[in-house]
């Protein structure tokens, strides 16, 4: 079987800060700042699935009375979680994206990328309910309360969901063509409990948006694929950990599956030369599988070495 070129790219809007010689933090709190970097990503890599946001799931997070915590070169975290009762979700109300906290930021940058590149697909992100649920109740509790109360968890989700579609419609405003759904805690639900709490708010986003929808899920998702495949998104990412040529009988023919080349061990760690090999064993292992597309397991770290960035993309335009 002869050799041909598969489109992908990785996940790199973090260490895409190296091109542009700013900081993680300044990117997140100024949206003409991520503009230039991710339009100089863009235009260095040929990048052909315009991202229109820098990674960053605590703006939402923050405007809704979650403290962050700031860091020059790693993603902003949730310092606190203030939604532990009925009462304090009632008090909660759907943000403004154009108005609310740094929601406008981000906005800035959707329509600024959207206006540079008009003839490319362009990719909005919309956090994921459950995860949004995590970061205002806290992480143990909402798991905790799956079992104790598993009706205020749906009322708390069902929030979070609300507050995706008014962020999801804005940026189909500015321009947004397709979104990426992050749901990184979503891994620790058995799959009765993902069903429930974390894949129907999903779906509800997908009818909702009528747009493609990429859902992407850390750590080992392998007991949940069916379950994301149902939600009726387009395609799925996988993490490392995950053995993506065992998932692609569990996978329909329709739906994409993304992964999964390691970005810590591959990428931040190993020479160009164990890129180029790693990458290229991908590629060959994923062949035959014409629903897959090449990705990073997850974001890549900020420190990876842009060296082995170059041989991984050299790798992808070779073969």
């Amino acid at each position: 079987m002869s050799k041909k070129r598969r489109k992908g790219t990785p996940m790199m809007a973090a260490v895409s800060t190296r091109l542009s010689n700013t900081t993680i933090k300044e990117n997140i709190l100024d949206g003409e700042v991520a503009f230039r970097t991710l339009s100089n990503m863009v235009d260095t890599y040929n990048v052909r699935t315009v991202p229109t946001f820098f990674v960053d799931q605590s703006a939402i997070a923050e405007v809704l009375g979650c403290e962050i915590y700031y860091q020059d070169d790693a993603a902003a975290s949730v310092k606190t979680h203030p939604i532990k009762t009925r009462e304090d979700l009632a008090r909660l109300k759907v943000p403004d994206p154009h108005k609310d906290g740094r929601l406008p930021n981000q906005l800035k940058t959707a329509g600024l990328m959207c206006e540079r590149y008009p003839e490319n697909s362009k990719s909005g992100s919309i956090g994921a309910p459950f995860t949004l649920a995590t970061n205002l109740g806290g992480l143990e509790d909402v798991l905790m309360n799956t079992v104790s109360d598993p009706e205020f968890v749906d009322e708390l989700v069902d929030f979070c969901t609300r507050v995706g579609i008014e962020l999801g419609n804005a940026q189909l405003e500015m321009g947004c063509s397709s979104f990426f759904v992050g749901d990184p805690t979503a891994s620790l639900l058995d799959s009765k409990s993902y069903a429930r709490f974390a894949a129907a708010p999903v779906k509800k986003l997908v009818e909702e948006m009528k747009v493609p929808i990429l859902l992407h899920i850390c750590g080992d998702s392998t007991h949940l694929i069916e379950e994301m495949c149902a939600t009726g998104i387009s395609g799925i990412s996988v993490d490392t950990a995950v053995d993506i040529r065992a998932i692609v009988p569990l996978v329909p023919k329709n739906v994409l599956i993304l992964g999964n080349l390691n970005p810590i061990g591959t990428m931040l760690s190993g020479t160009p030369q164990e890129v180029v090999e790693e990458t290229t064993a991908l590629l060959d292992k994923m062949s035959d599988v014409p629903n897959w597309r090449f990705c990073t397991g997850c974001d890549l770290p900020p420190d990876t070495p842009l060296e082995n960035l170059n041989a991984l993309m050299e790798a992808l335009d070779n073969y």
